[in-house]
C-alpha cells in the first residue's frame, strides 16, 4: 500500500525476526538525501502503519525514545529533585534502582508493567517498595519529557503474599554483653552500639557527616520534620566509637576500603551475624525500651529518637538541653 508523501514508510526487514516490519520516517535533509530513523518494530504492517499514524498525530522525541533505563537513571540524577534531596534519600534511590540491573540496558519506552513485577519476585516487602519508589521517579521524570507515553509503575503490584506483622525481639542484656566484647576484635559491632546506645536509624548514622559531631553529641537525622538535624546525645561508653573515627573525610562511616558504608553493605554484614533473629531497625526498639526501663520519660525518649510530637507538648518541652538529654541517655548501662 503507497503511503502518502510525508507519510513514513514500512519496510520488511530480512532475516526471521519475530518483529520484521519496520516503521520509519524523515527527520531531516543531509547532502541532498533524507534522513531517515525508525520509531519502532512491529509483527504486522499493519501495525506499523497505524504507529507511523499515531506519529503524525503527535510526533515524539525520536532520539529520546531509544533511551535505556540506565541513560534515564543518569539523567535525572543531573536534577535537582535528586541533587537536593537528603543523604538518607538519595542512598534509598540508589539502593531501589541497584535491583533494576536487569533492565538497565532496555529501551525505557518499551518497558512494560510485567517487566518491573520480575523485578520485585522474591524480594521482601520493604525491598519491593524501595525498588517500586525508584522506578516512579523514573517514570515521572522520562514522561515528562515525552520519552515515553505513560508511567506503568502505578500498575505495579506489591506481593504481600506470606507477609505477617514481625513481632518486635529486642536485644537482651546478655547479647547486648556479647556485641561489647566483639567489638573489641571487629569495629561493625561498635556500629551496633553506636545504633544500641542513640536508638538512630542505620540510614541517619550512614549519613552522619564528620562536621555534625561534637565532643558529647551529634547532629543529624532525616525521614521526618521531627527528627531531621536532631541533637543526638552521646553515651560515654561509645564517644570513643565516635571519636576514632574523625579522620577529616566527609562522612564518619566508611568500609574497611576506604569507601563509604551504604545500607546494603551494613546489612550483609548484619545478616551474616544475626540472620533471622534480629532486624537492624530492632536496635532503635532496643533503645526505646532500654530507656523506658531505666525510668526516662515519653517525652526526652521521642527528642533522643525524633519521634513526631503534638504542638502543646513540643511546645512545653522546647527547653530541654544538651545536658538534660545526656543525662537521660547515661541510665543505660
Amino acid at each position: 500500500m503507497k503511503l502518502p508523501n510525508g507519510f513514513g514508510s514500512v519496510i520488511k526487514l530480512s532475516g526471521k525476526r519475530r518483529k520484521p516490519y519496520g516503521a520509519r520516517v524523515t527527520v531531516g535533509w543531509e547532502n541532498g538525501k533524507q534522513v531517515r530513523k525508525y520509531i519502532g518494530y512491529f509483527a504486522t504492517s499493519a501495525e506499523a502503519v497505524n504507529a507511523l499514524s499515531a506519529y503524525n498525530v503527535d510526533p515524539f522525541d525520536i532520539t529520546g525514545r531509544k533511551m535505556t533505563v540506565l541513560d534515564v537513571w543518569e539523567k535525572w540524577r543531573t536534577t535537582p529533585e535528586y541533587k537536593n534531596a537528603r543523604e538518607g534519600t538519595k542512598k534509598s534511590w540508589q539502593t531501589g534502582f541497584k535491583h533494576c540491573e536487569p533492565i538497565y540496558y532496555k529501551s525505557i519506552a518499551e518497558i512494560k508493567v510485567g517487566h518491573l513485577e520480575s523485578l520485585l519476585e522474591g524480594k521482601g516487602v520493604g525491598t519491593q517498595t524501595t525498588i517500586k519508589n525508584s522506578c516512579s521517579k523514573l517514570f515521572k521524570y522520562a514522561l515528562k519529557h515525552e520519552w515515553v507515553d505513560r508511567n506503568p509503575v502505578p500498575q505495579v503490584t506489591i506481593d504481600r503474599t506470606g507477609e505477617t506483622k514481625r513481632v518486635k525481639n529486642i536485644f537482651t542484656e546478655e547479647e547486648i554483653k556479647d556485641i561489647w566484647n566483639k567489638s573489641k576484635k571487629d569495629d561493625f559491632f561498635e556500629l551496633l552500639l553506636i545504633l544500641l546506645y542513640t536508638g538512630m536509624r542505620i540510614n541517619e548514622l550512614l549519613t552522619i557527616r564528620q562536621v555534625n559531631v561534637h565532643d558529647d553529641y551529634m547532629i543529624g537525622g532525616n525521614k521526618t520534620p521531627s527528627g531531621r538535624d536532631r541533637l543526638i546525645p552521646l553515651h560515654k561508653k561509645i564517644r570513643k566509637f565516635v571519636k576514632k573515627r574523625l579522620d577529616g573525610r566527609e562522612y564518619l562511616v566508611h568500609r574497611e576500603d576506604g569507601k563509604v558504608m551504604d545500607y546494603q553493605d551494613f546489612y550483609k554484614r548484619f545478616k551474616e551475624e544475626f540472620g533471622e533473629v534480629h532486624t537492624i531497625h530492632e536496635t532503635r526498639h532496643t533503645f526505646i525500651s532500654r530507656m523506658h526501663s531505666v525510668g526516662v520519660n515519653e517525652i526526652t525518649i521521642k527528642m533522643i529518637v525524633g519521634h513526631a510530637m503534638d504542638d502543646v507538648t513540643s511546645k512545653v518541652y522546647i527547653h530541654k538541653q544538651k545536658d538534660e538529654l545526656l543525662k537521660a541517655v547515661h541510665k543505660l548501662v
